[in-house]
């Protein structure tokens, strides 16, 4: 594994200001030196009507049936065995660290704790995550969350970066809540102005690494790091571009709406609004799949995470059918050779297609189906089955089964990614299993 430290695979981020007081929201200036981007002139339609989902309860009745029906039963049972060993062994260091895997065991990472530790669900480990991301932020002027706590307590340049590690922290007062814990509501409220500084028109807007230098590869950083997909680089070259991904919006609307289940006062027009923009992102290839970022007709997987995480929590579609279907058909689909479902390419083009090598900062690591460029992520595969199960598009609930099937197809183990490239098809790295974030499945099995 590479040493150097710019991306995900080499490990470090940079997180965005969260959350305090909500009523300022974009009216804000920008804080820490963040200069506020200019409004994003786009008219925002009506959305589109949004019918009941299938219940939570109701996905897992579904799940049982078709496992029952295609002999499947112990695929369930041994996944969920699987992600709950990988949960507990992810927590380390006397219970005050929890670890990405094996492979990044030098970092607690904002992302990837989180997922953890919704999957563990215990009150003690939620209060200590809480606890240290508040303490590292009275460190950081601005009031971001890190991206990444490092074992040796550094900060270098490159620890924390502009990217969704703010809004995860949200999520994990809210979690700890969930858990009879105390949130810490005076944190939320000092990272508040930094994420505020990047809604305009209720749209969740990110401009990526900005800076250069030794710590950041020279200048082949600028422009990446938007989010958890931290080696694209939307404008293909090294630019930092204002973009509107999907993911992140999403996320903002689930942070919102945990803020607002938190007593934390929300300015209603702005949450509105960013629901808004979430509901209306649209690709120019059809006029109505959700694609990666506004603008663009390529597709991620990861966009349907808002929506995922929406119905899990608060059983509220914030897509319609229409969208959620139209997302899946269009998400491009690999199989094995006996026609069981891999996954889907995490990042692809409108027509299935891998992004071009351009597209990303990493060298050999993101070779075409390798990583980020195209390889199967099983968090976000089985969080937009999820989805799109709960819309009640027809194939999902299979498919969502046999990606089950797909993770323990090479080793019993949760792997960060499959690959499926021409070259490397079906492979995964082994020293990066016992993927933890991947634990979070338990919550969606029966």
């Amino acid at each position: 594994m590479s040493q150097v430290e710019p991306n995900r695979r080499q490990f470090l981020k940079l997180a965005t200001g969260a959350i305090g007081g909500l009523a300022l929201a974009a009216s804000l200036p920008g804080d820490g030196g963040y200069r506020r981007l200019p409004a994003i002139p786009t008219a925002i339609p009506t959305p589109e009507p949004r019918t009941q989902p299938l219940s939570h309860r109701d996905f897992l009745s579904a799940i049982s049936v078709v496992a029952r029906q295609t002999n499947a039963e112990s695929t369930l049972t041994d996944c969920k065995n699987i992600m709950n060993g990988t949960a507990r062994r992810c927590v380390v260091g006397g219970k005050q660290w929890i670890i990405p895997s094996p492979a990044y065991a030098e970092y607690f990472f904002s992302r990837d704790s989180w997922w953890t530790l919704a999957a563990l669900r215990d009150k003690n480990l939620s209060q200590m995550a809480v606890g240290q991301f508040a303490a590292d932020q009275r460190n950081n002027a601005n009031g971001q969350i890190a991206t990444a706590l490092r074992i040796d307590g550094t900060h270098p340049p490159n620890r924390d970066r502009d990217d969704e590690s703010t809004l995860i922290y949200v999520l994990q007062n809210y979690l700890l809540q969930q858990l009879g814990g105390q949130p810490n509501r005076e944190s939320m409220q000092r990272a508040w102005p930094l994420t505020a500084s990047h809604i305009n028109n209720g749209h969740y807007v990110t401009k990526g690494e900005t800076r250069s230098g030794p710590e950041f590869g020279g200048t082949s950083q600028i422009g990446t790091y938007h989010c958890w997909s931290d080696t694209y680089r939307p404008a293909g070259a090294p630019v930092a571009s204002p973009e509107v991904f999907g993911y992140n919006q999403g996320l903002l609307c689930v942070a919102m709406r945990c803020l607002q289940e938190m007593g934390i006062p929300l300015d209603k027009n702005l949450y509105q609004s960013s629901l808004t923009a979430y509901a209306n992102l649209v690709s120019p290839a059809d006029g109505l799949s959700l694609p990666q970022r506004q603008g663009s007709s390529n597709m991620d997987v990861s966009a349907l995470v808002g929506e995922a995480l929406s119905l899990y929590y608060f059983n509220t579609p914030l897509l319609s059918d229409q969208r959620v279907g139209a997302t899946l058909k269009r998400l491009a689909r690999v199989w094995y050779p006996d026609g069981k479902f891999l996954g889907f390419k995490v990042i692809s083009g409108a027509n299935g297609g891998f992004r071009p090598a351009n597209e990303y900062s990493g060298g050999p690591v993101n070779a075409a189906g390798d990583y980020q460029r195209g390889a199967s992520w099983f968090l976000y595969d089985v969080l937009a089955l999820y989805a799109a199960a709960r819309h009640g598009v027809a194939d999902a609930s299979q498919l969502f089964v046999e990606r089950l099937d797909s993770e323990r197809r090479s080793r019993r183990a949760s792997h960060e990614f499959i690959k499926t490239g021409p070259t490397n098809f079906g492979q995964t790295d082994a020293e990066r299993d016992g993927y933890g974030w991947n634990s979070f499945v338990v919550n969606l099995l029966p």
